[in-house]
């Protein structure tokens, strides 16, 4: 899987430097790189079912499964976006659009806190600096009402980038926080954290192997260092939601196929706790033994850190 991955990881840097003529080439690309990913998967399967014996035959002709959306995670979340300044409404608004959102606009945290009251949002993205009643106040407000309302997940967008604030904010009962100007992978990242986790999950601490987190990050040219940390979010977000699919549905292939994939992009950055909370469901999954739970808490914590712990770990890009 190594090599696979390198090769997915080799396609997406691609992107960037592909001009237009060559998009439909680089998509028949992926395509490819999927569909050997799926058949080694497979036979890494059925090597290990049969005691690996690899002689079994394997036509290859049935195609892969189409992901399914995660269990409680939305096609189309539902998200209320607070803001006082109409061009930073229209940008987030823009951003999320994008990312397949439906959206309601509110000018301040009031209003906020009453269109929680009278509607479902599977969350809510909170400028903090608005009159009336700030983001901050309105988030603590939300958390006081009763009934699921009151566990609606808030990611706070903040124009100061201080660590100290961002602890205040996260006191205060956000999920997570995003800086301005808010950059559209960043919001995807803490929106589908959300929606992954289904509750805070600030309690609950990301493990990771650091040293070979810095490793991992430190061994590649600078240039390319950022591209690998937002490749391995989008990838464990991708393979999570695959895992979670599966246990929904009851699929035992694609559930096999997922966890192997999510095992490896974890691995490579040292996210141990996802392997773990994996390893225990797996375990546990035949005598339905095992709850799904901790490994959403895990996997949402480990987006929650990965950028954290790159600023800490990993040198500056020169």
């Amino acid at each position: 899987r190594t090599p696979l991955l390198a090769l997915s990881g080799g396609l997406e840097l691609l992107e960037t430097e592909v001009r237009e003529e060559g998009v439909k080439d680089l998509a028949v690309a992926r395509d490819a790189a999927e569909q050997l990913g799926e058949v080694a998967s497979r036979l890494i399967e059925e090597a290990a079912a049969e005691g690996n014996d690899l002689s079994a035959p394997f036509g290859g002709k049935t195609p892969p499964p189409v992901p399914q959306s995660p269990a409680g995670i939305p096609a189309q979340p539902h998200v209320l976006v607070a803001e006082d300044t109409e061009s930073n409404r229209y940008v987030i608004e823009r951003l999320l659009h994008d990312l397949g959102c439906t959206v309601v606009l509110v000018e301040n945290g009031a209003a906020a806190v009453e269109a929680v009251r009278r509607e479902h949002f599977d969350l809510v993205v909170m400028d903090v600096m608005m009159p009336i009643m700030n983001g901050e106040q309105a988030t603590q407000t939300i958390r006081g009402l009763t009934g699921p309302a009151a566990r609606t997940p808030i990611i706070g967008v903040t124009a100061h980038s201080l660590q100290s604030e961002r602890e205040r904010l996260l006191s205060s009962g956000m999920t997570a926080c995003l800086a301005k100007p808010v950059r559209k992978e960043a919001l995807e990242t803490a929106i589908r954290t959300a929606l992954i986790s289904g509750r805070d999950v600030r309690k609950n601490q990301a493990r990771f192997d650091h040293d070979l987190f810095r490793r991992t990050f430190g061994d590649l040219p600078a240039a390319y260092r950022g591209r690998m940390r937002d490749a391995a979010k989008k990838d464990i977000t991708k393979y999570a939601g695959e895992v979670l699919a599966a246990v929904d549905s009851g699929d035992e292939k694609a559930f096999s196929r997922a966890a192997h994939s999510l095992t490896g992009v974890s691995l490579n950055i040292g996210a141990t706790g996802i392997v773990e909370e994996l390893a225990l469901y797996r375990e546990g999954r035949p005598r339905d033994e095992a709850s799904i739970d901790p490994f959403r808490e895990a996997v949402a914590a480990c987006l929650l850190e990965i950028d954290d712990l790159y600023d800490a770990l990993v040198p500056y890009d020169q």
